[in-house]
């Protein structure tokens, strides 16, 4: 049954579900009307002209510190908090059905001819649909639920290109343990990133790019024949990527030989086998992926098969994980395996954020990907999931690319109960 969220925003449930669970981007256009999208903007040049924009920076993301950067408005967008964010996750007013406030909300015409809505507060109604939004999909995305925790740290800004700037690739979340001890530590992590495009009608460029991993060619032939869809990516074979069991997805398995396209996730709780009993057992790393077996009722049911032995983290002084997976996987694709449990594992696997492959000449887009461009197309939603996907935005050639964006944030996986 479609909950009150769901309804007020006529998403496509089924295609959301399907693109965002198996790496791609939804896009929903005429999210906000034309109406809302001039409220916006029109907020967006009052904290303009309070001098609340500022330069981001990411344009320079090879540079060390903010003090080397030395921001540049015709490569840098300008960012600025949206400051009535915080109170509209908050504020439970901002959960009513957001078509009624829609349709009770009369309009005026200014002094240019323009016309405005009356109701001034952009936090009532775009706020409101926002969090409409997230509610929403804390339900069709089943494995995210805590995003409707409104305690958590949604993040929200508008964010303003002129023509020149652009975004260099990168990813907007990662796995726990690449951040160190510090992502332990945080209390929720980026799970969905959005964007709701308020651009001028004619701007030209500042797409954002993508690069999903091109998985519909790489499902296996025998489930092609069975037709095994899976519920949540409704492709055959494929299953679905982000998140298992609270793991986050570090890789790919890509292999054209063996026809696969496999998310890889790594588990930073895993206990061996002999050490489940131990009153304090030291908890270990392992990468594993999602395979289906038939069970002896005839159900298909999921199981994990792991593709590494498990590792201790301290193990890794000096490096970081990221480093350390790739090399081991370069190393053992030739070499007898200390880590991974076979030669095809290693040579097959692919970090999801491989900047050494980004930064090298030629063509540097992620093995397997294919290039997805979506416009800054005015009154859009996009939707992503927060770890799997590596973006860049275009250069913008002319007029101003504009958007209210964010990320949705999910709990971090908890500590299990032995760990104390």
């Amino acid at each position: 049954n479609e909950s009150p969220y769901e309804s007020s925003l006529n998403l496509d449930v089924v295609r959301l579900r399907q693109t965002i669970s198996s790496g791609r981007v939804y896009v929903h256009k005429n999210f906000l009307t034309e109406d809302q999208v001039r409220l916006v903007r029109r907020e967006m040049e009052d904290l303009k002209r309070k001098n609340c924009f500022q330069a981001s920076g990411l344009s320079k993301t090879d540079l060390k510190s903010k003090s080397d950067q030395n921001f540049n408005s015709n490569s840098d967008r300008a960012i600025c908090n949206v400051p009535w964010w915080i109170d509209s996750v908050r504020n439970s007013s901002f959960r009513l059905d957001a078509k009624v406030q829609e349709t009770e909300t009369e309009t005026i015409k200014s002094s240019d001819g323009i016309c405005y809505l009356k109701n001034e507060d952009v936090s009532s109604i775009v706020g409101n649909k926002l969090q409409n939004l997230r509610l929403a999909l804390s339900e069709i995305l089943t494995n995210r639920t805590t995003m409707a925790d409104a305690n958590l740290a949604h993040e929200c800004y508008y964010s303003q290109s002129e023509p020149g700037s652009f975004l260099k690739r990168h990813m907007d979340e990662r796995h726990e343990e690449t951040k160190g001890a510090r992502g332990w530590l945080l209390p929720s992590r980026r799970s969905i990133s959005w964007l709701v495009y308020v651009s001028d009608d004619n701007v030209m460029g500042g797409e954002l790019r993508t690069f999903p991993i091109a998985r519909e060619k790489y499902a296996t032939k025998h489930k092609m024949m069975l037709q095994q869809y899976s519920s949540f990516t409704g492709i055959p074979g494929l299953k679905e990527c982000g998140s298992h069991d609270g793991n986050l997805q570090v890789g790919w398995l890509i292999s054209n030989k063996l026809s696969q396209a496999d998310p890889i996730f790594l588990d930073s709780w895993y206990i061996e086998t002999g050490k489940r009993n131990d009153e304090n057992p030291a908890p270990l790393c392992i990468l594993y992926r999602v395979t289906t077996y038939q069970s002896n009722d005839g159900i298909d049911r999921d199981r994990r098969e792991y593709i590494t032995r498990p590792w201790s983290p301290d193990s890794l002084i000096g490096n970081t994980v990221p480093h350390f997976l790739k090399e081991t996987a370069r190393a053992e694709s030739f070499t007898m395996n200390d880590i991974f449990l076979s030669k095809k594992y290693a040579e097959s696997f692919r970090l999801i954020e491989d900047r050494e492959r980004w930064s090298s000449p030629g063509d540097n887009k992620p093995e397997a990907s294919v290039i997805e461009d979506i416009s800054p197309e005015r009154g859009s939603l996009v939707l992503f999931d927060s770890v799997t996907l590596p973006h860049e935005v275009r250069p913008v050639l002319m007029n101003t690319r504009a958007a209210i964006a964010g990320w949705f944030h999910e709990e971090t996986q908890p500590f299990p109960e032995y760990f104390g």
